[in-house]
């Protein structure tokens, strides 16, 4: 179970524990949220992102191969920016929510929003 504000289904690098995770995120106050398919540019992407101080990164599961992609920016971030915590995970949209009706994949904050669009739909 992942803390409150944080969802279950991201993947974190596993050299910090979801409590640090939480600190961070609390403390920088940014989680930047990217996906490219070349390396070259998510590393670009990152390190400029790392060398303006952010400490915690998502990129987001998205294309064919990302996970790849991902697991290659892991091994490159932990030599060139080993303070950072790189998560990946898949993004819902409200719609594709709506339809499948997997309301436990959301976090509390967007329940909230997506029940008033479910009642102004039904």
């Amino acid at each position: 179970m992942a803390p409150e504000g944080l969802s279950d289904n991201i993947l974190i690098m596993a050299k910090f524990s979801r409590l640090k995770v939480y600190q961070t995120m609390e403390e920088i106050g940014i989680l930047p949220v990217f996906y490219h398919s070349d390396i070259d540019v998510a590393k670009q992407v990152v390190k400029a992102c790392y060398e303006g101080g952010v400490r915690a990164f998502e990129f987001t599961n998205r294309g064919d191969f990302a996970h790849e992609v991902f697991a290659d920016l892991v091994k490159w971030a932990d030599k060139e920016c080993p303070q950072l915590i790189l998560g990946i995970r898949s993004n819902l949209f409200p719609n594709d929510v709506l339809k499948s009706g997997d309301w436990h994949k959301i976090s509390e904050l967007c329940k909230e929003s997506l029940s008033i669009v479910k009642q102004t739909r039904e």
